[in-house]
């Protein structure tokens, strides 16, 4: 057992976030959103009526996901979006359109927090572990919401965030992991190669924005991805995303 008090506080320094106020507690698994396959769940809001992040997590969690955590902080500093995303409290409507833009979006927004933390070796060895474990897994989805979610996070963790050495020695394990998904997703809708094709060809262009730190850039890169989708106009993604970042 780690102690977390001074494990997050020692992150909290190593990160530069001395200046936020950052509270945690311990929640039952059944508190998350999300709760696929029985992962043990961290996630961080922001409290506008009391000034502070708080992280809430289920008890199993492991360490490097309180790290993944503060690196959404970090990310917004980075990119001197933190003040922005602090000023004003906006509530999204809950509905399936929004949800599922905001889970996509937060996929796609998790490899950049983790493509900033990755030159950390704290975070990038138990990471890294995670990445290899996950090539052996076999999952049944629970739903095509999922099962996206896990394409357009893993390909690019795959091809642009784990280092070329471990990348070269599981190229086929790699590339079975991503068609599991692609094939589950073919077999539920009506994305076919052609959509695919699309979608890579918008996901490759990671590597060409991944150091950059200007937000905007970051927003448009995942609104080019999500506007491939048929779920909604662009005019409604684009008005999602403002509001998720704040962008006027």
């Amino acid at each position: 057992m780690i102690d977390l008090k001074q494990f997050l506080n020692e992150w909290i320094s190593k990160l530069s976030l001395e200046s936020e106020r950052i509270e945690w507690i311990d929640l039952p698994f059944s508190h998350f959103d999300n709760k696929e396959h029985n992962y043990a769940k961290a996630q961080i809001s922001y409290y506008y009526q009391k000034g502070f992040w708080l992280i809430t997590y289920e008890e199993t969690v492991k360490p490097y996901a309180f790290i993944h955590e503060l690196g959404h902080i970090y990310l917004w500093k980075l990119t001197n979006h933190l003040d922005i995303l602090k000023k004003n409290e906006v509530i999204l409507k809950k509905n399936p359109l929004t949800t599922k833009i905001k889970n996509l979006e937060n996929a796609l927004l998790d490899c950049f927090v983790n493509y900033n933390l990755i030159e950390f070796d704290d975070f990038k060895k138990p990471y890294l572990y995670n990445c290899i474990d996950n090539l052996s897994r076999i999952y049944q989805f629970e739903s095509i919401d999922q099962s996206l979610r896990f394409y357009l996070y893993w390909y690019i963790i795959y091809k642009f965030i784990i280092p070329e050495d471990v990348r070269n020695l599981f190229t086929k394990e790699i590339k079975e992991c991503l068609g599991q998904y692609k094939k589950y997703i073919m077999g539920k809708s009506s994305f076919n190669q052609k959509f695919f094709l699309k979608l890579n060809a918008k996901l490759n262009k990671f590597s060409l924005i991944k150091d950059v730190k200007n937000i905007k850039i970051i927003i448009n890169f995942i609104y080019e991805i999500l506007a491939i989708f048929p779920y909604w106009s662009k005019k409604k993604l684009q008005e999602q995303l403002n509001l998720i970042f704040k962008i006027k």
